[in-house]
């Protein structure tokens, strides 16, 4: 059964929930990409999420694939 928080419990601006003060980290929060502390400065990844390093494994597998396949980087 999957448990509903409340918005205030899952506010990405809180201090708590960022590691070294930079990289978010909450488990209670499901979703794999968040927006950053200052919306303008765009959005960052839920490193308590197993998803996000599948995503970032998949992106430097890709780069590592086109870079022996077309031997460029």
């Amino acid at each position: 059964m999957k448990k509903h928080y409340r918005q205030s419990e899952l506010d990405e601006n809180q201090p708590n929930h960022y590691k070294w003060g930079f990289l978010y980290y909450d488990p209670a929060d499901h979703r794999v990409i968040v927006p950053k502390r200052v919306a303008w400065m765009g959005w960052t990844f839920n490193f308590a999420s197993p998803f996000t390093y599948l995503i970032i494994l998949a992106v430097i597998g890709f780069l590592l694939l086109m870079k022996y396949y077309y031997k460029i980087i």
